[in-house]
């Protein structure tokens, strides 16, 4: 319950306002119709399919690191290879969460970064070279809708929810 709390206070501090307070209801409101159904021995059914994950070595996922990639390498300097923390994928839209570095798996030094070196982004507002991203494949082609990288908070969470809201069904309403 504390952590619902925290959440919205840190969602009203960073501008969430009303729609962060309306995900954090729709959150409170699945958690106690899933304890609910579980109580009489049913698991909850949200009506939407389930997302799957390429796993490495598999084309699509490939497919995805290699349409960020430029993009992290624009503001991360050049190479950039990732650690895929989440990818998922459903139909033509795929969401993923990964951690930047160099070949071999060396650090990268936000302080040796484009984005700082040339664009004067803070070292107090980058929390890592860690990617948030949203995907859309349209003919043919994936294509990067929206992405963050050194985000402080977790602006992803019930981000447009009508094209992404498979991804997020605790946040977004079914």
């Amino acid at each position: 319950m504390g952590e619902m709390f925290g959440s919205l206070l840190a969602g009203l501090n960073s501008g969430g306002g009303m729609r962060h307070f309306k995900n954090l209801w729709r959150h409170a409101a699945y958690s106690v119709s899933c304890v609910l159904l579980a109580s009489v021995g049913l698991t909850p059914s949200i009506g939407l399919t389930e997302p799957q994950t390429p796993p490495p070595g598999n084309a699509l996922r490939a497919a995805l690191l290699d349409t960020v990639r430029p993009l992290a390498a624009y503001d991360l300097g050049a190479p950039i290879e990732f650690r895929v923390i989440e990818l998922r994928v459903e139909g033509d839209r795929a969401f993923g969460r990964m951690m930047a570095q160099r070949p071999g798996g060396a650090a990268i030094d936000p302080a040796e970064t484009p984005m700082h070196l040339r664009d004067g982004v803070s070292l107090d507002l980058f929390d890592g070279p860690r990617l948030e991203v949203f995907f859309h494949e349209q003919d043919g082609a994936w294509r990067v809708v929206e992405y963050v990288i050194g985000a402080t908070d977790a602006w992803w969470y019930g981000y447009d929810c009508d094209n992404y809201g498979v991804f997020f069904p605790r946040f977004c309403e079914d």
